[in-house]
C-alpha cells in the first residue's frame, strides 16, 4: 500500500485515500469515509455529512487543499525550484520515541512524516533486494 495509500484519522471522522498518478503533473485520488459498522444510523449519517462538508470536491478543506496542490505542482516546474534542494527540515531535531508506540513522533508543527516518507521511498527505490529494506519502525535521530 506504500506509497499510494494514506489515512486521515482525526477524532470525528476517518478517511482512506488511494493516490493514482496519471502523469507527471496529474493525480487522481479515491477517498472513502470510514465509520464503525456498529455505529447507530444517526452517527453514520453525521459522519457522511461531515465528510461531504469537509473532504469532498466541494468541501471546506478539499477546495483549499486542491488550490495548494495545484500551485505546488506549478511552482515545482520553476527555475528556483530546479536550482535548489527541496527543504523539509521543519521540526528537525525535535522528534522523539514514544515509550509504548513504535515509530517517530513530533508534537510540534514539523515535516517529520514527510522525511520518513521520502527516506523510506528512497530506501525502497535503491535497495538491491526486498530483503535489504528495513521494515521495522524508524527511530528518532
Amino acid at each position: 500500500i506504500f506509497p499510494n495509500t494514506s489515512l486521515l484519522w482525526p477524532q470525528l471522522f476517518r478517511t482512506l485515500r488511494i493516490w493514482h498518478p496519471r502523469g507527471p503533473d496529474k493525480i487522481e485520488v479515491w477517498a472513502w469515509s470510514l465509520v464503525d459498522k456498529q455505529a447507530p444510523p444517526e452517527v453514520k449519517d453525521a459522519v457522511r455529512m461531515l465528510s461531504l462538508l469537509t473532504f469532498s470536491p466541494a468541501g471546506f478543506f478539499e477546495q483549499d487543499d486542491m488550490e495548494n496542490w495545484q500551485t505546488c505542482t506549478e511552482t515545482a516546474k520553476g527555475l528556483m525550484t530546479r536550482r535548489y534542494s527541496h527543504n523539509i527540515s521543519m521540526g528537525l531535531g525535535r522528534e522523539h520515541q514514544d515509550e509504548e508506540l513504535p515509530g517517530i513522533f513530533n508534537s510540534s508543527p514539523s515535516e517529520t512524516n514527510q522525511r520518513g516518507f521520502y527516506d523510506f521511498w528512497s530506501e525502497m527505490m535503491t535497495a538491491d533486494s526486498w530483503d535489504k529494506i528495513r521494515l521495522a519502525p524508524r527511530t528518532a535521530v
